[in-house]
């Protein structure tokens, strides 16, 4: 609805249930998805499904919203290119993100919370350029980040969510109904966010995150608002970044952090 772009057909969901999937009998708790053409196939796996809790609740929710997004991005409108794909998943965990917040199942220290692990994430995984076939394994943490920071960038004109309109409104009236990168990154520039921080994306996309990842994910995180400390490493694990309050949190855009 926030897109404006109706499917145009009815979807089939396919439910499952594994037991002992993802937990081996233990009362642990999984789950995965994808989404084939007209259908969405959701699983949940680990005998911990038995058991109805707040986590489990937000984890099931992300996944639906996670692989329904998959419809508009990946069907609605088609991505040009394999390399695209970052664009896909990241903007699917960034719009599953924002659903838990507007379920009530996130607050603003959770989110971002879950933004800055995103962001850890990132930075242990991602090697080379975003935009390249090899980065697969970091499409959807890395992706999220961007995400969250280009949404940030355009909070004084709705975020996000109208670039996702028009950028999927665009693709559908091409013949190829497919749209790119480029298309992307012109709409958000178009809509007027900052030169800087789309200039970060782009050396994101085309470079990756250079020497030091967690000093060029924590100056990105702090252009979207979010602000970090550095925690050291020690016992063999390396520093990683922590969410802290922002003293001035801006307004506007799909989530306050």
């Amino acid at each position: 609805a926030r897109t404006g772009l109706p499917l145009g057909f009815t979807p089939t969901v396919l439910v499952s249930l594994r037991p002992s999937g993802g937990g081996g009998g233990r009362p642990g708790y999984a789950v995965r998805g994808r989404t084939v053409t007209g259908q969405v196939q959701l699983e949940a796996g680990g005998a911990g499904w038995r058991t109805r809790s707040t986590a489990r609740v937000r984890l099931w929710r992300e996944l639906v919203v996670h692989e329904l997004f998959h419809l508009w991005n990946s069907q609605v409108a088609a991505r040009a290119d394999v390399r695209d794909e970052w664009l896909s998943e990241g903007a699917s965990s960034f719009v599953a993100g924002t659903a838990l917040v507007d379920a009530g199942l996130l607050d603003a220290t959770r989110w971002g919370r879950r933004v800055v692990a995103a962001a850890n994430r990132c930075a242990r995984s991602l090697r080379g350029p975003l935009y390249d076939r090899a980065a697969d394994p970091s499409y959807y943490d890395c992706g999220e980040v961007v995400h969250v920071a280009l949404d940030r960038a355009l909070a004084a004109r709705g975020g996000l969510w109208p670039v996702y309109a028009r950028l999927f409104a665009d693709a559908r009236a091409r013949p190829s109904g497919a749209y790119a990168t480029a298309d992307f990154l012109a709409l958000c520039a178009g809509a007027g966010a900052a030169p800087a921080i789309v200039a970060a994306v782009r050396a994101i996309l085309d470079r990756g995150l250079g020497p030091d990842p967690q000093a060029t994910l924590r100056a990105l995180l702090a252009d979207a608002g979010i602000a970090t400390t550095v925690v050291p490493g020690r016992r063999g694990r390396p520093s990683r970044l922590r969410w802290q309050p922002s003293p001035r949190p801006r307004a506007g855009g799909s989530v306050q952090p």
